[in-house]
């Protein structure tokens, strides 16, 4: 009888706080498909063959070798014709997790490339996955997109829910996910990326604050060391295009540079720098410094 009561306390205590899940990020591009997995750790425990390395350490050679092959057995992205299409797991780290149910605990992440072929669409496939799952019934993959750029799903957008992946008790078994992605052209991502633009700089008072106060002198010209009074619609339309097109071409480039990786930068030297950009600006409003070398100012920063 204790036992009985033992084993219903422990049911109740696992409802009231559920166990993380796994999350597949998908990308789509013309060359390929990307998938970035986020797996909870203690719930991989349970999954993992008796015969893996369990030293405690996930990420030494022999343990990541045993990974890759875990992965190949447990992991498949069929073409339509249902040919399987070879995928290479690029990377595989492990990370702190917060789960607001459960709390902190360690998630291992994989990133895994498939490249386009003859035979395989990357947007339209099947994806085959049952890691976990195959040993832990109850713990299901939630599928997102979060890079499509002729779907008009771009980068540093929410990405959206495609599907779940969870075992089928009425069937025994994990049923695959179809993903299939509707055909679009380039307008649909430059028409999101004019959107996610016009959205970035109306949530980013940094930008505005910096871009006003290079522009509230466009219309002026420096007089013994001060600025003038109003030079005519003609000067301050050309100096107002001049600088907003700068800033924009700036920016721009330093969104593609920082999305990409090129040049790591820490977010709070990031920060540093864009509040020394408006203040450098408000001195340059109240007394000239770089009178003429606003849009060159308005670039680089």
């Amino acid at each position: 009888m204790a036992c009985v009561l033992i084993g219903m306390s422990a049911a109740l205590r696992l409802s009231a706080h559920p166990l993380p899940n796994t999350e597949i990020v998908v990308s789509l591009n013309d060359g390929g498909v990307r998938l970035d997995i986020a797996l909870p750790v203690p719930e991989l425990r349970l999954a993992l063959p008796a015969s893996f390395p369990n030293d405690g350490n996930l990420l030494g050679e022999s343990q990541q070798r045993a990974l890759r092959a875990y992965f190949h057995e447990h992991l498949s992205l069929v073409s339509r014709n249902g040919t399987p299409q070879p995928y290479v797991a690029e990377s595989i780290s492990v990370s702190q997790s917060v789960d607001a149910n459960v709390g902190q605990y360690q998630e291992l992440r994989v990133r895994v490339w498939a490249p386009a072929t003859e035979q395989f669409n990357p947007r339209d496939f099947t994806l085959v996955y049952d890691a976990i799952i195959h040993q832990v019934p109850n713990h299901f993959a939630i599928v997102k997109v979060a890079h499509d750029f002729r779907g008009g799903v771009l980068a540093g957008e929410r990405a959206a829910d495609i599907g779940m992946i969870r075992y089928d008790f009425a069937r025994n078994e994990v049923g695959p996910l179809h993903i299939s992605a509707a055909p679009a052209g380039l307008w649909s991502g430059f028409r999101s990326a004019i959107r996610l633009g016009f959205h970035h700089v109306a949530t980013g008072l940094d930008h505005v604050l910096f871009l006003a106060t290079l522009l509230v002198v466009a219309p002026l010209r420096v007089a013994d060391g001060r600025w003038s009074l109003f030079q005519g619609w003609r000067y301050a339309v050309r100096r107002f295009l001049g600088i907003s097109v700068a800033f924009t071409v700036g920016h721009s480039i330093a969104l593609l540079v920082g999305a990409y990786g090129f040049v790591p930068v820490p977010l709070r030297v990031v920060e540093i720098l864009i509040a020394g950009s408006i203040l450098v600006a408000a001195v340059h409003a109240i007394r000239p410094l770089f009178s003429g070398r606003e849009w060159l100012v308005a670039a680089a920063f």
